[in-house]
């Protein structure tokens, strides 16, 4: 039976989890995913235009939800998919919408609140910022222009301190407007989570939210950009 294999939420071709796709939930589908030849498994169980459901395995066991997983399903179904669509996974139902060229996932319901931070450690003054989260915090601070934004240098400890001060475990900096028709351009960054930068698929959500709490007009499905490269949903780290 056939497989395809996708890269989910790498930079440039490079990092990312290896996902398997398998296109029917037919058979023994533990022994089905140990044989795939990747850390994870994804099996369609059942497609239309605006549903899908899904199940998810690791060589040795079934995982319930993922969001890789459910990323690389929605990737490799997508000529057969409107843009809005739902995943059925693990018990769990997420809505989700393809945004700028990528598939995002909506995963509950945003928390938004302004709250005060001392951005001074990071090199900014006293920029507007939320804590947004989805699930996990992230702080996420609204800098004043596209120059703004490229000026920035990024220091992972000083990120992460910054981050168990606001009880944040992201950073997020976004200005609107972008390069071509990109509404937001955006760098993230996750070192409290393990990681350098954010996934892109985990960015825009909460990147939308904060611009509707300060009533900022903010389109439904937002084009996130990240300069200089002008590639859409892509941060630049």
């Amino acid at each position: 039976m056939t497989v395809s294999l996708y890269r989910v939420l790498s930079e440039k071709g490079e990092g990312g989890k290896l996902v398997a796709v398998f296109p029917n939930a037919d058979g023994d589908l533990q022994a089905r995913a140990a044989g795939a030849g990747a850390p994870l498994s994804v099996f369609v169980h059942s497609a239309s235009v605006s549903e899908v459901s899904l199940r998810v395995f690791t060589p040795v066991k079934e995982k319930g939800s993922s969001d890789s997983a459910a990323l690389a399903a929605l990737t490799h179904l997508r000529p057969d998919l409107l843009d809005v669509a739902e995943v059925g996974m693990g018990g769990e139902t997420w809505p989700a919408q393809l945004c700028g060229g990528e598939w995002l996932l909506r995963q509950g319901v945003p928390q938004v609140r302004e709250v005060e931070a001392n951005l001074s450690p990071i090199g900014l003054s006293a920029e507007p910022c939320w804590s947004s989260s989805l699930g996990r915090p992230n702080l996420v601070v609204e800098v004043a222009d596209l120059a703004a934004l490229d000026a920035f240098t990024p220091d992972a400890e000083v990120i992460s301190l910054l981050g168990q001060t606001t009880g944040t475990t992201g950073l997020i900096l976004f200005t609107m407007g972008g390069p071509g028709r990109a509404d937001l351009s955006f760098r993230a960054f996750g070192p409290l989570r393990g990681f350098w930068r954010t996934p892109p698929a985990a960015t825009c959500w909460p990147v939308r939210w904060a611009c509707w709490a300060r009533r900022i007009a903010c389109p439904p499905t937002p084009t996130c950009c990240a300069r200089p490269s002008g590639c859409r949903g892509t941060p630049r780290g």
